[in-house]
C-alpha cells in the first residue's frame, strides 16, 4: 500500500510547492517529473525489506511500474526536478556505526548532492560531505535554463554556518556567494540574472523560529548587489515573467499566509486568509463566555 500524503504538482509556469522546505517524514515523497504531461513521477520510498533506507524511484502516473533508478540510499528530502523535466537533484546518505570501548554507539554520516537523468543515467556528483565534516545540504534550486544550481550547505557543530553555493553544470565549478545570516530557499529569476533568498541575522532574536525572524533578499546571480526587499518573510518564488515574487509571511495572528509583491518588494498583497489555530478551536469547542463562537472564514 502506497500512502502518498504530500504531492507536489509542478509545472513549467506554475511551481505550486512554494512553501515546501524539503523536509518530510512520511513513507513516500513524490514529485511529477514531466509537468507538461505528468507521464512519470519521481518518488522517494522505503522499498527494501528489513531496511529503513530511502530509495529514489520512478513510477507511472497510474502508480504502476515503480523502479529504483539509482543504487544509493537517499536522504529524506523531496527530489527537485529541472525545469526541462529531464533531470533530478537529490541527496544521498551513507551511515556508519560502531561500538566504543564503553559500549556506547558512535555514528557518522556521509552526504552527496547528486544530479541524475530521470531514467537513472548520467549520475553526476555535485558536492560531497565526508564523515569528518559536521555538515549537511539544505534547499536547492535550478536556474530556468537548467545550467546552474544554487544550494545551501550547513556546517559547524550546530550547523550555525550556512553557505549559498552556485554550481555551474557545464564546467563543474562551485562558487560560494557572499551572504550573511541563516540562508534558506534560494530561487532564480526567470532571466537568470538574480537570486531571491531568505535569511535571518543574529540581531533578529525577537521572533526566533517564525516568519518574522526571516527577511527576503535579492542579489545578482554573481553574488553582488544585495538588497533587502521584503521584511518578515520567507520562501520566495518568482512569477514566470519575473515581475513578481510570491512568498510566505505571517498574518495578523502569526499564522503562515501566502503573499505576493513586485520583484522589488513593493505592492505587497496577502493572498490567503486561513484561520489561526488561536482563534479556530473546531466545531465542537465550548462556547466562550461572551456567547459568541469564532466562525471559520
Amino acid at each position: 500500500m502506497i500512502c502518498m500524503s504530500c504531492v507536489f504538482i509542478l509545472s513549467q509556469c506554475d511551481n505550486s510547492d512554494i512553501l515546501d522546505n524539503g523536509d518530510n517524514d512520511d513513507e513516500h515523497i513524490i514529485v511529477p517529473i514531466k509537468a507538461w504531461d505528468y507521464s512519470n513521477i519521481a518518488v522517494i520510498a522505503r522499498i527494501t525489506d528489513n531496511s529503513s533506507g530511502w530509495s529514489l524511484c520512478v513510477m507511472d502516473k497510474s502508480g504502476n511500474n515503480m523502479r529504483k533508478i539509482v543504487d544509493k540510499t537517499v536522504a529524506c528530502q523531496k527530489p527537485t526536478r529541472s525545469h526541462s523535466g529531464t533531470k533530478l537533484l537529490f541527496t544521498s546518505v551513507k551511515f556508519d556505526s560502531w561500538t566504543n570501548e564503553d559500549n556506547s554507539v558512535g555514528i557518522s554520516s556521509e552526504y552527496e548532492l547528486c544530479m541524475v537523468n530521470t531514467d537513472g543515467t548520467n549520475l553526476i556528483l555535485i558536492d560531497h560531505i565526508d564523515t569528518t565534516e559536521s555538515a549537511s545540504f539544505g534547499s536547492v534550486a535550478w536556474s530556468h535554463d537548467d545550467e546552474q544550481i544554487a544550494y545551501v550547505k550547513y556546517s559547524g557543530v550546530s550547523w550555525e554556518k550556512r553557505d549559498l553555493i552556485l554550481y555551474n553544470i557545464s564546467d563543474n565549478t562551485r562558487k560560494i556567494l557572499k551572504t550573511e545570516g541563516d540562508i534558506c530557499t534560494p530561487s532564480f529569476s526567470p532571466d537568470g540574472k538574480h537570486i531571491a533568498y531568505c535569511a535571518t541575522v543574529e540581531s533578529d532574536t525577537t521572533f526566533i523560529n517564525s516568519h518574522r525572524n526571516h527577511h527576503i533578499y535579492k542579489m545578482d546571480v554573481n553574488g553582488n548587489n544585495h538588497q533587502l526587499i521584503i521584511r518578515e518573510a520567507s520562501s520566495p518564488k518568482w512569477s514566470p515573467q519575473g515581475d513578481k515574487i510570491v512568498y510566505s509571511s505571517s498574518g495578523e495572528e502569526g499564522e503562515a499566509q501566502i503573499f505576493v509583491a513586485n520583484a522589488d518588494g513593493r505592492n505587497q498583497k496577502q493572498l490567503t486568509f486561513t484561520v489561526s489555530p488561536q482563534k479556530w478551536l473546531g466545531p465542537w469547542a465550548p462556547e466562550p463566555l461572551n456567547g459568541h463562537r469564532m466562525e471559520r472564514k
